[in-house]
């Protein structure tokens, strides 16, 4: 009788030094990473706190999620149809909450980004002469300077002065022109890496 109070304050002792325990989603998180995000991973101070820190995070909004999805109790419901709405519930909400997390992303070289990227060379080509007729009344689209420049990382200036250009390629391909797009590229390729 004595033995098994004992082992409990054990326990509670070992559990207050060692700190919280990562979970199932933290524990998958720091596999991600150290498969797919090494230098993410390298870049942590406390890798330890941070996973487990994501892990409760990510099932707190499961659980609070699952719990708005599911609703209440339906009048006359059965046992199974019940468990069956619990579990669709938290499948979706566990989707959800991974997909907003981010932080199953996996870490793309310089070309990957690039050739996945929408904020090419010549989409912007192509957006200044859409612009262009936008301005002139030939189309009916909905660009904007500010947004462009937001989505692109370049200046709004920059891009007002593409868009009156005689030829945005030859715009583009100006040296000190071509200088500001480079910029803009180094600017989201940092901006993706610290995603």
């Amino acid at each position: 009788m004595i033995a098994y109070p004992l082992v409990w304050v054990a326990m509670a002792v070992c559990s207050v030094s060692i700190g919280r325990a990562m979970n199932h989603y933290g524990q998958r998180v720091r596999e991600h990473w150290e498969q797919h995000r090494p230098e993410a991973l390298a870049a942590l101070e406390d890798p330890e706190r941070f996973f487990t820190e994501a892990g409760e995070e990510l099932a707190t909004t499961i659980a609070t999620l699952s719990a708005q999805l599911a609703g209440p109790d339906l009048p006359g419901e059965m046992y199974l149809e019940k468990v069956a709405r619990l579990r669709n519930a938290k499948a979706t909400a566990t989707e959800i909450a991974w997909a907003q997390s981010g932080l199953l992303q996996v870490e793309a070289s310089r070309e990957e980004w690039e050739s996945d990227t929408q904020q090419t060379l010549l989409g912007l080509q192509e957006w200044a002469w859409r612009m262009q007729a936008q301005l002139e009344g030939l189309e009916q689209t909905t660009f904007s300077f500010e947004e462009t420049a937001a989505e692109y990382l370049l200046p709004v200036p920059f891009l007002k002065a593409l868009v009156a250009a005689a030829s945005p390629y030859e715009f583009l391909n100006e040296p000190q022109n071509r200088a500001v797009w480079d910029r803009s590229v180094e600017a989201r390729w940092a901006a993706f890496q610290s995603r």
